[in-house]
Order: structure tokens, then C-alpha cells, then sequence
């Protein structure tokens, strides 16, 4: 009960209408029409609290802050929102994101790409 008001504290930390800028037209429209009750109870309310966590985490990634750091955050605070398998995914995310900044085809790009697989596939059960 208390992870939902440090996770309604964490949308207004990233500021809400922020975050909601990034999402898809239908998840925008869900973010401005439901209730916070309706966030926490609602199946079409989780599905937007997660989303609402992946748009957090990438745009700090985004902003240069370390996936890590932010990840580990919002699993302290809201972790029901943000498990351990959303935070492996971010991690690849910010590997291709290096790699893409590395250039693929150079041995640091590889790497970083062959280290962001080797996390999609944990999270797979490959």
C-alpha cells in the first residue's frame, strides 16, 4: 500500500505531464483519465504504471544518467511497478544505446551489443 503513494511521489518527482509526453496518444489519454485509485486497481491502470516506469527510466537514460542508479531507485521505492527482469532490460537498452553511440561495426560497439543480447536472453529464459 505505501510502494503506491511513494510511486504517485515518484510521477510527481519526474513531473507527470513529462512523462506522459513521451507514451504513445493511448497511453497519454489513459494517464490524463484515470483516477490514481484506477492506476493501482485497474489491469489497463497497471499496464500504464509500468509503462509510466520504462518512460522514467529511459528518459533519465536518455538525460545521461546511469540506468543502474535510476533503475535500483525506483525499485527501492515503488519495486512492485519495476521488477528485477525490468531492470536487466533497461540495462540491455543502455548497452545498444552505447553501441549505437560506439558505432556498431567497431570492437566497442560489438561488445557492448554482444553484452545488451546476453541480457535480453537472461530475461528470456534462453
Amino acid at each position: 500500500y505505501w510502494r503506491r503513494h511513494l510511486f504517485v511521489l515518484v510521477l510527481f518527482d519526474e513531473r507527470l505531464e513529462d512523462i506522459l509526453a513521451v507514451l504513445r496518444e493511448e497511453s497519454r489519454r489513459k494517464g490524463r483519465d484515470l483516477t490514481f485509485e484506477q492506476l493501482f486497481i485497474s489491469a489497463p491502470g497497471s499496464e500504464l504504471a509500468k509503462e509510466l516506469v520504462k518512460a522514467i527510466v529511459n528518459r533519465n537514460i536518455a538525460n545521461g544518467s546511469n540506468v543502474d542508479g535510476v533503475a535500483e531507485a525506483l525499485r527501492r521505492r515503488c519495486g512492485s511497478f519495476c521488477s528485477a527482469d525490468d531492470v536487466v532490460i533497461f540495462k540491455a537498452q543502455e548497452q545498444v544505446k552505447r553501441a549505437s553511440e560506439a558505432g556498431g561495426q567497431s570492437e566497442t560497439g560489438r561488445v557492448l551489443l554482444n553484452e545488451s543480447q546476453r541480457l535480453f536472453q537472461k530475461v528470456a529464459g534462453a
